[in-house]
């Protein structure tokens, strides 16, 4: 049994020799941000490990050891990825900046998040970029700053690429509430947004945005009234959920909803990533195979459609980095005629780095790729041992026409059953260092959670795509009919939550003494996935609880 088992698993290809500048790259961002080197030294460094490497590589048959070339060229790309760091993204080097008081200043940013167009006070929030500042506050510029503004006599909507001029008062996160800085505060410096101004006007808008971002903020509105559909029954906090679902508008979310979600460890369903992009990919990609039209047709047209869905959501980080992976995924199948998603994932993770170094420091960056990495190198092979120990052999030997209905049923339903257990169970392992260490809570019944809200979740998904559609075709009717549907599903997935929240220990406070400790073993859990790998022929059966013994 033992060996039958074995031969019908096998690993999957992880061959990804973009690994080889990745690994060196992360690690150079990561000296980057906590040492301080000069550029100079940096550029000097990798360009003598890269003459040094060429020159292992063409002797290394003759006089060297055969893995200096690959010492050389890490060392190499980890000392470029140092000094790439610090010039695209430079932290305050002088702390004593944060540190200011108060200042009323005038000041451009241009938009790049917007939170809420109005509040009771007719107030609009949201994060942009400095642009320009007076003399004393020039540190400012090309930084992230969070405003809160009243409109004054400039009309709105206010969209993302908008150049605006405000007239406010400008300190750093937090100045009133040092040590003490609420949620919202906590998130602001997580993202290296060190200051904000939440008291200031519009003076003017500089520059508005052109006509794509226009376009894309109506449809948004559009996809928002679609959503709220219901038939002149009046709006619920289903709607609300729905839309934060689909268009990532976690604004719509009730403080209570919120805290409920995290406390669960399902916050993920509502923030545009790998699982909302995931599925309509796959329906584009199935309506797409009914036209008849070249491969490379088929993709252009599938991913300018996930595109323009992205932006409409917002072009938020998180949904670009899936785009990029599913462009990458599909790019792969064309060019090679076969594609394997872990090197995908690693030139999208390489791709966005090298782009925008400022991205190995945001928390959704680290959870969307150590999740999804620890799905396909854990998670598969897990489940692919579990369904193999499953198997019944007297079940096996009669062909699949020959069996009953509930037999075929029960096998389908345990299949899928232990393929969501063990993509939820590598999730969660995955996801656990980073959540103790910024949320300072642990999640261990999400493993059992979302083996049902994944599934949940993403029949909701397809039924609010269904529903956008139908409000492109001007088909109210058959809107509110889907929108029904999906609310039905949310009220399900909102019930199996707060009834989750009562069982004892399905979430424990726990507290990590430094945040780098959670990245830290997000790397050293990847590392491991990747080392079992290597030797997956030697460990056998002995490779799924290595990690585990190391996660723990």
């Amino acid at each position: 049994m033992y060996e039958t088992s074995q031969n019908q698993v096998q690993p999957p290809n992880i061959r990804a020799p973009l690994l080889w500048i990745l690994a060196p790259l992360i690690l150079g961002y990561q000296a980057g941000q906590h040492l301080h080197l000069p550029s100079i030294t940096c550029v000097s460094g990798g360009v003598f490990f890269a003459l040094a490497s060429l020159w292992c590589a063409f002797w290394q048959s003759r006089h060297w050891w055969s893995g200096s070339w690959m010492v050389c060229f890490c060392s190499a790309v980890f000392l470029f990825a140092w000094g790439w760091h610090q010039q695209k993204d430079p932290v305050f080097e002088n702390r004593a900046l944060l540190q200011l008081p108060p200042r009323a200043v005038e000041f451009t940013i241009q938009v790049k998040r917007i939170f809420q167009q109005e509040d009771k006070y007719q107030r609009v929030s949201g994060i942009g970029r400095v642009r320009d500042a007076p003399d004393v506050q020039s540190y400012l510029i090309g930084t992230d700053l969070y405003f809160r503004a009243s409109p004054g006599e400039t009309k709105g909507p206010f969209i993302r690429k908008d150049l605006l001029k405000l007239n406010g008062i400008v300190q750093p996160v937090g100045w009133q509430d040092q040590g003490n800085q609420n949620e919202f505060q906590d998130y602001l410096l997580r993202t290296y947004v060190f200051h904000e101004s939440q008291r200031s006007i519009v003076i003017s808008r500089v520059e508005p945005t052109h006509a794509f971002p226009r376009f894309c903020h109506k449809s948004n509105i559009f996809f928002q009234e679609t959503l709220k559909m219901d038939g002149g029954k009046g709006g619920d906090s289903r709607s609300d959920v729905l839309v934060a679902m689909m268009l990532g508008e976690k604004n719509s979310l009730s403080p209570e909803q919120k805290n409920a979600f995290r406390q669960s460890g399902t916050m993920h369903l509502f923030a545009i990533s790998g699982l909302h992009v995931g599925i309509i990919a796959l329906a584009l990609a199935w309506f797409l195979d009914f036209i008849p039209m070249p491969g490379w047709a088929r993709m252009l047209t599938g991913l300018c459609i996930l595109f323009l869905y992205v932006q409409i959501t917002g072009g938020q980080p998180s949904a670009v980095r899936a785009f990029l992976m599913v462009t990458f995924l599909w790019a792969s199948r064309i060019i090679m005629r076969h594609s394997k998603p872990f090197p995908a994932l690693v030139g999208s993770a390489g791709f966005i780095l090298v782009l925008d170094p400022s991205q190995i420091r945001e928390l959704g960056f680290q959870f969307s790729y150590s999740v999804v990495c620890a799905i396909l190198l854990y998670g598969i092979p897990l489940a692919d041992q579990l369904k193999a120990w499953a198997r019944s052999p007297s079940i096996e030997a009669v062909p699949e026409s020959g069996r009953t209905l509930l037999a075929r049923v029960r096998h389908t339903m345990t299949q899928k059953f232990l393929l969501a257990f063990a993509v939820s169970f590598s999730a969660t392992m995955a996801s656990t260092f980073l959540t103790i260490a910024h949320f300072d809570i642990a999640t261990p019944g999400a493993v059992f959670l979302n083996l049902f809200l994944l599934g949940i979740a993403g029949l909701a998904i397809q039924g609010g795509t269904l529903s956008m559609i139908c409000g492109i075709l001007h088909l109210e009717q058959l809107c509110v009919a889907v929108n029904g549907f999906s609310k039905f599903l949310i009220g399900l997935m909102w019930w199996m939550v707060e009834m989750s929240l009562h069982i004892p220990g399905f979430h424990q406070s726990v507290e990590m003494r430094q945040e780098w400790l959670g990245s830290m073993g997000v790397l050293i859990l990847m590392a491991l996935f990747l080392a079992c790998h290597h030797w997956r022929n030697y460990l056998q059966l002995h490779f799924f609880w290595i990690p585990m013994a190391g996660f723990a």
